[in-house]
């Protein structure tokens, strides 16, 4: 895929489902009680674009493609999102995310496909932690890669929340 093509992906996830999430009844309500509410699962996909973020920029200017990890599950609880407004939420949400689409229109095309052996994907990435893929150490990637897993998991709790209505 492009950047174009990336961005586009990117910011039509977030404005095609911007009403729905607005109109949710009850976003701190968790469908069981060990489950993130849509309130967790948005402050969870801040978290993920702000460690994401950092990592499309630091592609574009290190030698490899090795970031680290978080503990997603503690920067949630310690965050206390389901205590957060909610329209403040998702307006942060979508504010930070169209922001990455105009970072990801800036990557230069050479770095968005150089293909290296020099990543840890399948340590922090969704899709190979979620055996979508068969990325193993030692397989080559890239960078259009790592953007395409983060829009895949940005998606994939998207359908989780609409799921639980």
């Amino acid at each position: 895929m492009t950047t174009a093509e990336l961005s586009s992906s990117l910011s039509a996830a977030i404005n095609d489902n911007l009403e729905f999430l607005k109109n949710l009844q009850d976003p701190a309500k968790q469908p069981l009680p060990d489950k993130w509410s849509a309130k967790q699962i948005i402050g969870h996909l801040i978290d993920s674009a702000n460690n994401n973020h950092r990592r499309f920029v630091k592609a574009q200017y290190q030698d490899n493609l090795i970031f680290t990890g978080y503990d997603q599950e503690e920067w949630v609880e310690v965050q206390n999102y389901h205590q957060t407004d909610w329209l403040a939420l998702l307006e942060m949400w979508k504010v930070y995310n169209l922001f990455i689409c105009e970072v990801i229109n800036n990557i230069d095309e050479q770095k968005l496909n150089f293909k290296t052996i020099e990543h840890n994907y399948f340590d922090i990435g969704w899709g190979t932690s979620k055996a979508k893929c068969q990325l193993k150490p030692g397989d080559s990637s890239d960078l259009a890669f790592l953007i395409e897993d983060y829009i895949g998991h940005l998606k994939h709790h998207l359908e989780q929340i609409r799921s639980m209505v």
